[in-house]
C-alpha cells in the first residue's frame, strides 16, 4: 500500500482501509514521508492510520520509518519497521539512487541523525546527550575528527542504539523525551539547532495523546 500523505487524513484513509479490508496483512509506505519534520497535524493522521491498521487484527509493517515508527509498535499499533542503517526511514518514489552511506551520527537521546561537527558540538553543548556504547567510547566522538571517524563504527552505533530504543516502554520514551525538552530548553537551545530538535516536542504531544 503505497500512498501520500493527504491520504491519511479519517476520511481518506477508512476508505483505504475498507478497500483493502480482505488482505491478509498490510505492508506500507507512506510516500516521503519524514517523521521527523512533520508538524504535528500530520505526525498524528500518519499515528491514527497505523493505529486504525492494526485493529483490524492484521500484522502491519511500515516499509520506511524510524525511531517514530518504532514508538508506534511500542503501542502496539506496528508489528514491523524496515529501512537500512542509518537511511531508508523516508524514501520518495522519484529518486532511483540515494548515493553512498551518509556519514552522520546518531545522537540516540533526541532520535535523531546529525552531521557529525553539528553532532560534536551539540553534545558539547549538553553534555546529557553523550552516549556511552562501546562503539562511541572507541570513536572517542568529541574529539575524532570526522574523517578518522569509522564508517563500521558509526553503523555499529546506530545499530545498539536502534535495538535499545526496541527494548523502551512508551513510558520510557516519554520520560526521556521530557527530560531532554527540559535541558534543553534550560539551555536555551531549541531556536539554535531548531533544525535537529524541533521535533521532539512534537512527538511528544503525539505519543502522549495516545497513552491511556
Amino acid at each position: 500500500m503505497a500512498i501520500d500523505k493527504h491520504l491519511l487524513s479519517p476520511n481518506k484513509r477508512r476508505k483505504l482501509i475498507s478497500d483493502f479490508a480482505k488482505a491478509d496483512g498490510f505492508r506500507v509506505w507512506v510516500v516521503d514521508f519524514r517523521e521527523n519534520d512533520e508538524d504535528e497535524r500530520s505526525l498524528k493522521r500518519y499515528a491514527e492510520f497505523f493505529k486504525e491498521l492494526s485493529e483490524t487484527g492484521k500484522p502491519v509493517v511500515n516499509m520506511y520509518g524510524g525511531a517514530f515508527s518504532i514508538f508506534l509498535g511500542r503501542l502496539g499499533f506496528l508489528n514491523r519497521v524496515v529501512q537500512g542503517l542509518g537511511y531508508g526511514e523516508h524514501r520518495s518514489p522519484y529518486v532511483t539512487a540515494t548515493g553512498s552511506y551518509p556519514k552522520r551520527y546518531y545522537i540516540p537521546k533526541i532520535y535523531r541523525m546529525v552531521p557529525i561537527s553539528d553532532a560534536q558540538e551539540l553534545i558539547r553543548e549538553v553534555p546529557e546527550l553523550e552516549c556511552k556504547c562501546k562503539f562511541c567510547r572507541e570513536m572517542n566522538i568529541l574529539n575524532t575528527s570526522e574523517r578518522n571517524i569509522k564508517t563500521d563504527n558509526l553503523k555499529m552505533h546506530y545499530i545498539m542504539s536502534r535495538w535499545n530504543e526496541k527494548q523502551m516502554t512508551i513510558d520510557d520514551v516519554l520520560r526521556n523525551l521530557e527530560r531532554v525538552i527540559e535541558v534543553l530548553e534550560e539551555k536555551d537551545l531549541f531556536d539554535i539547532y531548531w533544525e535537529f530538535l524541533h521535533h521532539l516536542k512534537t512527538w511528544y504531544n503525539v505519543l502522549q495523546g495516545f497513552v491511556k
